[in-house]
């Protein structure tokens, strides 16, 4: 695998782990949001949380969509491979180790947020939030890890390459 193949996949990676932080950081923001609330002792308007919430999520999406985009030209400019050069094994593996760092990345908080959980009563909805999100990258990772190939299959297909 050459260096350029490499560094594509390794975009479309951050490309993904870069969806996956703006998941998990949306609850994080409000509880910012509500610190700064509480600390100004001002009241916000619910239409602030929204927009705020909107506007993180929107720049993620769109930053990851040019990281995806950027990886997709970096590929396209890549010869096809021929028959000598399996190249997919590796894309696999790669995927795979992927998948095993957002497995263990993700299973790494569950303790802190089920202590969390039982210790406070008035954060329901933030330590739900947090438990969705790494949840989502638990699922990430383990689809990552299962079934490489039909990533590999997605990633073909959005490159053209079906």
């Amino acid at each position: 695998m050459s260096a350029k193949e490499i560094m594509a996949i390794a975009i479309k990676l951050m490309a993904i782990f870069l969806m996956v932080g703006v998941v998990l950081n949306a609850p994080r923001l409000i509880l910012t949001i509500s610190a700064m609330e509480s600390m100004y002792e001002d009241e916000f308007q619910p239409i602030f949380y929204i927009s705020v919430v909107g506007f993180f999520i929107l720049i993620g999406i769109v930053s990851s969509f040019v990281l995806y985009k950027v990886s997709n030209s970096v590929l396209s400019s890549i010869p096809e491979p021929g028959q000598s050069e399996p190249i997919y094994a590796s894309e696999k593996f790669i995927l795979q180790v992927f998948g095993v760092y957002l497995i263990v990345s993700a299973l790494q908080t569950f303790p802190s947020l089920a202590i969390a959980y039982s210790s406070s009563s008035n954060e329901f909805v933030s330590h739900l939030g947090h438990f969705i999100g790494y949840t989502f990258e638990l699922l990430v990772g383990l689809w990552l890890l299962i079934s490489p190939k039909a990533w590999l299959n997605i990633f073909n297909k959005l490159r053209g390459r079906a």
